[in-house]
C-alpha cells in the first residue's frame, strides 16, 4: 500500500529490501490555479546517495490527454544507499509521504 497523502504530492514506498515505488500525484487542481504535470524522471546513483530527479511543468490547459498528472515509477536498487534525495526541477525537495 502506498503512503496516503491528501491532495497532490510525491510519495516513496519501500517494498522489500531493494524495491521502491515513487508515486507522483498532480491530479488535484484548485479552481483558478494552474495544473502541473510530470515530463521527466531519472535515477542517478552518486556514491552512497541515490538521487531521484523529476521535472514538473505547469499547464494552463489541464484537459490535454497527453499530460501526465499522475505517475508511478518502479525503482530497483542495485546496492544499499545511505540516503535517497529527491530533486524537483533541479531543486532538492522533501517527500510528501514515505512508507514501507
Amino acid at each position: 500500500m502506498l503512503a496516503y497523502i491528501e491532495g497532490n504530492g510525491i510519495c516513496l514506498h519501500q517494498k522489500g529490501k531493494d524495491l521502491f515505488y515513487l508515486y507522483l500525484n498532480g491530479t488535484q487542481v484548485p479552481q483558478g490555479e494552474k495544473a502541473f504535470h510530470y515530463t521527466d524522471f531519472q535515477v542517478e546513483p552518486v556514491g552512497d546517495i541515490l538521487n531521484i530527479h523529476i521535472t514538473e511543468e505547469e499547464a494552463s490547459d489541464y484537459s490535454g490527454q497527453t499530460l501526465k498528472h499522475e505517475r508511478l515509477y518502479r525503482i530497483d536498487k542495485d546496492k544499499e544507499y545511505e540516503a535517497i534525495q529527491l530533486f524537483k526541477n533541479g531543486q532538492e525537495v522533501s517527500f510528501d509521504g514515505i512508507s514501507g
